[in-house]
């Protein structure tokens, strides 16, 4: 009877899971007799299977006491993986590395691997239908079901599904890394994208899966969520950063960022996008926003854009059926990969222009710091800034986000603020201008999420 209450011990041939076909088992063994009789366990449970141990030895004093012996059980192996000592406490002993275990294992079954290695060499030493096991009372076991839990992400089932993006799709990927004001929490799979083929394959799959894909450009105009982005966030890099120009018409892709559009411009002789120098976004999240300045903004050149659609087909849509206005397009949402633009040749005063935007800028501008630039649209006949300067607010901080003391329409992250800090202080400062001068500030920046406070639109 009381076998029948008997749930098994931990860590003791304990089946894991599975990954890519590869099963997995971990056990605590760490003497030469447990191991020996461990694999000669598993391979009882698995008969015929490719038997891959991965082994931490456990201890400095431990293995300068019995290292040798270890390789006669571990030779038993189809193939043996050897990890750094586990020190459990202990200095480490002049002389003694997993070097002493291996001595006993032939070389064509033995391998190394460490944490620093990354688990893409793990995974190149396994093949489907193995069965590996995580051997030692160290950390080890954290291998096995990191393994499992890389092949069931999904990160890993789009890298399958798509090969040639493999090696530049992360897993749980921290947004902070990808925007400029350093907030956001990880996205689930992260995803540079050089070709139009490579994004119609990510947006087909995740279609058929039901995965939402967020297309992120800079990052400099986004507050992106505390708790991260679930689905694929993809950014644009490779052809979509491209400038082809062809007479007056400029071909650009919607990675292109615009300092090097306006730069790249005016040095091959054109102009007519020089306000764009001191605006740092890309193309594409400027054509959903109508980036500029008051000297001129992206829609006063755009001819048209090429928007991919749901189904994978390329739409061109000219700029006389789009909705441009003050920091709005009907673009907005839309999946954009390119745009043609009518540009004019330079005058000689188009360099002087390009550089008094970037001169202004660093005058003006809280430049070096952590933030997204604009934080609201200037209502009408007024700017922002002086509405929130004369609010009192200007210098003010909350949590690690404060109101630039440079300009007040920036919000500087000081280092690990949140996005909850920054809509708090956002709403501060709205309600502050409201109260004073009865007046609505509206974000620029998009606010990405469902955690945005009451007032503060997304």
């Amino acid at each position: 009877e009381a076998l029948g209450y008997f749930a098994g011990v931990g860590r003791r041939i304990e089946l894991k899971g599975e990954a890519d076909g590869v099963t997995v088992v971990d056990d605590y063994g760490h003497h030469p007799t447990e191991i020996a009789a461990t694999i000669a366990g598993v391979r009882g449970r698995w008969p015929g299977k490719r038997l891959v141990v991965l082994f931490q030895p456990h201890r400095y004093s431990r293995t300068k006491l019995v290292g040798p012996r270890f390789g006669a059980a571990l030779k038993k192996a189809d193939k043996v993986v050897l990890m750094p000592i586990y020190a459990a406490g202990e200095k480490p002993i002049k002389g003694v590395t997993s070097a002493v275990v291996a001595k006993g294992i032939p070389k064509n079954k033995l391998a190394h691997w460490g944490w620093d290695d990354g688990f893409d060499a793990l995974r190149a030493e396994l093949k489907s239908g193995d069965v590996l096991l995580t051997l030692g009372a160290g950390d080890v076991v954290k291998a096995g079901e990191t393994i499992i839990k890389e092949a069931n992400s999904l990160a890993h089932r789009l890298a399958k599904e798509v090969p040639s993006l493999a090696g530049r799709i992360k897993s749980e990927e921290p947004l902070s890394r990808h925007c400029t004001w350093a907030i956001g929490g990880p996205a689930e799979a992260f995803v540079e994208i050089k070709t139009l083929v490579e994004l119609r394959a990510v947006q087909a799959w995740c279609r058929q899966n039901n995965v939402p894909v967020f297309i992120l450009g800079w990052g400099s105009n986004v507050l992106l969520p505390d708790e991260g982005l679930r689905g694929v966030v993809v950014r644009l890099r490779g052809d979509f950063e491209k400038i082809d120009i062809e007479g007056n018409r400029v071909t650009v892709g919607a990675g292109v960022h615009l300092p090097k559009l306006a730069k790249h411009c005016v040095d091959k002789g054109l102009a007519g996008v020089e306000a764009l120098a001191g605006v740092p976004g890309t193309v594409g999240g400027a054509l959903m926003t109508n980036a500029g300045t008051p000297r001129g903004v992206i829609g006063d050149v755009l001819v048209s854009a090429d928007v991919l659609e749901e189904n994978g087909s390329l739409t061109t849509v000219p700029r006389a059926e789009m909705e441009i206005a003050y920091r709005h397009t009907s673009l907005i949402g839309k999946r954009i990969v390119s745009a043609v633009l009518e540009l004019k040749p330079a005058d000689a005063d188009a360099k002087s222009r390009l550089a008094w935007e970037l001169e202004s800028r660093a005058k003006t501008q809280p430049l070096g710091t952590k933030n997204v630039g604009s934080v609201f649209r200037n209502p009408p006949n007024d700017h922002a800034a002086r509405l929130i300067e004369a609010a009192g607010l200007k210098g003010r901080v909350h949590g690690k986000l404060r109101i630039s003391p440079k300009h007040a329409n920036f919000i500087e992250n000081t280092g690990g603020g949140t996005a909850k800090e920054a809509l708090e202080l956002m709403r501060l400062a709205q309600t502050a201008v409201k109260e004073k001068f009865n007046v609505d500030l509206v974000p620029e920046v998009m606010v990405v999420g469902a955690a945005v406070p009451q007032g503060v639109p997304a």
